[in-house]
């Protein structure tokens, strides 16, 4: 299961650029529950999801790899 610190860093993402549930859900492509669900910490967007989160909130796509993969790793 995602860390708390990565449900954070995912909601941190969405209101630092100023958008809605709802409209960052319809940007990167998914259901609002999917991204609500990243958000609680209750699983994690694959990495299409991830390149696209990358270029929404205009982070490095490799920085957001290296979360994605890091936070992977302690779920097993």
């Amino acid at each position: 299961m995602p860390t708390q610190r990565f449900a954070d860093f995912m909601l941190d993402l969405r209101k630092s650029a100023g958008l809605s549930l709802e409209k960052a859900a319809m940007l990167i492509g998914v259901g609002i529950q999917e991204l609500s669900d990243w958000e609680k910490g209750l699983s994690l967007p694959s990495e299409l999801s991830a390149q696209r989160i990358s270029q929404i909130y205009g982070i490095a796509e490799s920085e957001w790899l290296e979360v994605l993969t890091a936070e992977k790793r302690s779920w097993t």
